[in-house]
């Protein structure tokens, strides 16, 4: 009798949704990534999709790659490389010799931002802040790649993108010494190819969402997700009441949010 009445109960009063939310996912997306002119760049596979990852800090990413230094370091004494730069350019742009003079008089770093503005691969279609990279491919000037490039695949075949990522831009954004980038890795695959999943429990004035209930946003496991929901119900709602009567509400409220809770949620 106590059950039935309980039963009827919640189900008068107790609502819950669960499903995927692929609605999401572009937002998520475009506040984490932009998508790169991979022509820019090397050491990437110029086969697959490359993205630069800002995570909500783009504006000051954006800033940081102002500074040319921050995105490759020479490896070979610098007035080597500028005397390698001017040479290319005479070469290239049939710089006069009174220009040549100008721009033996600047340092290496002003003569990279000269030949980016005034002369180079703006206008060719490359993403201008990497354009760097191929003019020193080709004036032959040494160096290396201060961003880590990471790799993501999906479920199916031709699931394949590569993410610049910039580890000391985001030391400082994160305040952190160290970047977990297995974390790293995990975050980018679901954004890449995850929805997240979107729960709504609504018991009276009690309302529990998603960040209520799981660890991970990602992964749902429906015993593990009954479980906690559970719980916050008799802790929020039943603390007071007598065992004997929280024994057989829990016992009910388990029956009920088992069948309400889908084994794989949908995707809406």
């Amino acid at each position: 009798m106590l059950q039935n009445i309980l039963k009827e109960y919640f189900e008068e009063n107790l609502e819950v949704s669960c499903s995927y939310d692929s609605s999401i996912c572009y937002e998520f997306f475009e506040e984490y990534f932009t998508r790169l002119n991979e022509s820019a760049l090397t050491g990437v596979n110029a086969e697959g999709d490359v993205f630069l990852y800002h995570s909500g800090y783009y504006e000051s990413l954006t800033d940081y790659l102002e500074d040319r230094k921050n995105i490759v370091k020479v490896t070979e004494d610098l007035r080597k490389a500028r005397g390698k730069l001017i040479q290319f350019l005479r070469e290239e742009f049939y710089l006069d010799e009174e220009d040549a003079v100008y721009y033996y008089g600047k340092g290496f770093w002003d003569i990279v931002e000269f030949a980016l503005t005034e002369h180079w691969f703006e206008a060719d279609g490359r993403d201008s802040y990497f354009a760097v990279e191929e003019l020193f491919n080709q004036a032959e000037i040494d160096y290396v790649c201060r961003y880590e490039v990471i790799q993501t695949r999906g479920y199916g075949q031709g699931d394949f993108a590569e993410v610049i990522f910039f580890e000391d831009f985001f030391k400082q954004a994160w305040g952190k010494r160290k970047i977990n980038y297995k974390n790293l890795q995990k975050e980018i695959d679901h954004l890449f190819w995850d929805a997240p999943v979107y729960i709504e429990v609504l018991f009276g004035d009690l309302e529990l969402r998603e960040w209520d209930i799981l660890e991970d946003e990602y992964e749902y496991d429906k015993d593990a997700v009954v479980e906690k929901v559970e719980n916050l119900i008799m802790q929020i709602c039943f603390k007071e009441e007598k065992k004997a009567c929280r024994d057989a509400v829990r016992e009910v409220l388990h029956e009920i949010l088992y069948n309400e809770f889908p084994e794989y949620p949908e995707y809406h």
